[in-house]
């Protein structure tokens, strides 16, 4: 008889493909972006560029990982389980620490949109938490886990695109030489 587990795994590996592939090229278009926008990133304080570029790139490196573990051809259920949870801890707590700089900003005298609170934290956040519980579900050998995982890979794909646009308008709008 099959494994249960292999055989989901297999049949997921195409959205993995797909998500893990969109993944690298938003963060290859990330670094242009940042490149080209240098001379306007400038001006930003080191903690406020963390606040703002980091979680985008790290949403999308997250999603690559994720992929990149499940293509891996001797992944076990215990193994792609404990990296759940473990990725879902570091990465909740990185959510953290967004949540702190957006209210250390909010309170410093630059007011953070509704829409920033969501999308820079409550999305990823809700994407961390689903990936935890997709790590419980794979050391429990549920096969939900796989639909979990899956919604979180979208919900951080998502949250990185909003961002990134975001990110790029916000760079177009503060352009140095004028051509905003």
């Amino acid at each position: 008889m099959p494994d249960p587990f292999a055989t989901m795994l297999h049949d997921w590996q195409n959205f993995y493909l797909l998500a893990g592939g969109a993944a690298a090229t938003f963060t290859g278009l990330m670094f242009v972006a940042l490149s080209l926008a240098s001379g306007t990133l400038i001006d930003q304080t080191p903690s406020a560029v963390r606040t703002w570029v980091d979680p985008t790139l790290i949403h999308f490196a997250y999603v690559l990982v994720i992929a990149l573990v499940l293509v891996v051809p001797m992944v076990t259920q215990t193994v792609l389980g404990g990296f759940c949870i473990l990725a879902g801890v570091i990465s909740g707590g990185r959510s953290l620490d967004i949540l702190y700089r957006l209210w250390r900003q909010h309170h410093g005298g630059r007011p953070i949109d509704l829409d920033d609170w969501a999308w820079r934290f409550l999305v990823p956040f809700a994407g961390q938490l689903l990936r935890l519980g997709a790590g419980a579900g794979f050391l429990r050998g549920s096969v939900l886990a796989f639909v979990w995982l899956a919604v979180a890979c979208v919900f951080l794909l998502m949250a990185g695109i909003r961002n990134a646009w975001d990110l790029a308008l916000w760079i177009a709008l503060h352009r140095k030489d004028g051509t905003a």
